[in-house]
Order: structure tokens, then C-alpha cells, then sequence
């Protein structure tokens, strides 16, 4: 092998070493993105959660204000507001907490699938070019 044919396979395996690692960087920072959403959605969810329980304590307060300026006592009707909020409260939060942890669950795997990928493309991009380096290698001989 002479110095022009050396000086191709160096830069073919320094070109496809920089092509793989492209690869897999861009797949991790993919994956970094998608853990940042997933804790994005986790701080959104509790601060869903802060408002409901403050929407729940407003309506309880405004229920309770407005049965003891009326002299009446809290049970009958009211109780059944009361309760119907506490019920609306736990459905609401029961299905939010779900959709949630749904939320974050699909984007920790869309995080890990891009890093797999990442990594099997970066793995495949050096196979082509030791491939394709050692075919031309064995016609040059």
C-alpha cells in the first residue's frame, strides 16, 4: 500500500469515527431533551395539582361562609355540595396524576429508544466503513 492509499484509509476511518459520534451525540442529546420534558411535565403536574387543591379549599371556604352566614348548618344540601366537590377534587386529581405519569413514562422511553439508535447507527456507520475500507483494500492488493 503506498502513502496516497495509507492517507485515504486514515481519513475514511477518521470520517466515519466523526460520523458515528455525530450519530450518537445527536441521539443523546435527544435523549436529554426528552428526560428535561419529562421533568418539565412533572413540575407542571404538581403545580396542577397545587391549583386544584387551592379551587377545592375556595369552593369548601365559600360553602362553609355562605352556610353560616345563612344560619344553617352543614348538612343536608350543602353536605352534598361539599361532597360533590371532594369527589370532583379526587376524580380530577386521579386522572390528571394518571395522564401524567403517562406523559413522562412515553418520553423516559422515547429517551432511551433515541440513545439505542444513536448507538446502533453509530455501530452501523463504523461496520459500512470498515466494509467498504476492506473491500477497497482487497481489490488494491
Amino acid at each position: 500500500m503506498d502513502g496516497g492509499s495509507s492517507l485515504f484509509f486514515v481519513l475514511s476511518a477518521a470520517a466515519s469515527a466523526t460520523a458515528a459520534y455525530s450519530s450518537y451525540s445527536a441521539c443523546k442529546f435527544q435523549q436529554f431533551e426528552n428526560e428535561r420534558r419529562a421533568d418539565q411535565e412533572k413540575l407542571a403536574a404538581r403545580d396542577r395539582e397545587i391549583e386544584r387543591r387551592n379551587r377545592l379549599l375556595k369552593s369548601l371556604s365559600q360553602r362553609t361562609v355562605a352556610a353560616a352566614s345563612g344560619g344553617a348548618s352543614l348538612e343536608g344540601s350543602p353536605m352534598a355540595l361539599i361532597n360533590r366537590d371532594f369527589r370532583e377534587y379526587s376524580l380530577e386529581s386521579l386522572s390528571s396524576g394518571a395522564s401524567s405519569a403517562s406523559t413522562q413514562a412515553g418520553l423516559r422511553a422515547a429517551g432511551g429508544n433515541a440513545r439505542r439508535i444513536g448507538t446502533i447507527n453509530a455501530a452501523g456507520n463504523l461496520f459500512d466503513a470498515g466494509t467498504s475500507l476492506a473491500q477497497i483494500n482487497r481489490r488494491a492488493a
